[in-house]
């Protein structure tokens, strides 16, 4: 391997790692799939991202909440299930 294709090749997995750590695009079935597969952490993640995309949507704040709540994080609970219970009907 020549150092210019072992740079490339370098690069290529700094690109690939970059991408499943930081620019993964969450979806409610990853979320609902952590959650069920008790890796709560990830799924308060999930459906916090989610949340953001969607402000109006009370079911992603309640289920981060949720989420949060099975992780232990008791703050990060209850600040998503008050942004759930002051959503608009």
């Amino acid at each position: 391997m020549t150092v210019s294709s072992a740079s490339a090749a370098g690069l290529g997995l700094l690109v690939l790692l970059g991408t499943i750590c930081h620019g993964f695009a969450a979806s409610p079935s990853d979320a609902r799939r952590a959650f069920h597969e008790g890796r709560y952490r990830e799924a308060q993640d999930a459906y916090q991202q989610l949340a953001e995309e969607k402000p109006g949507d009370p079911r992603l704040s309640y289920n981060a909440g949720a989420s949060a709540y099975r992780a232990g994080a008791f703050d990060a609970a209850a600040e998503q299930f008050t942004a759930a219970s002051r959503a608009q009907d």
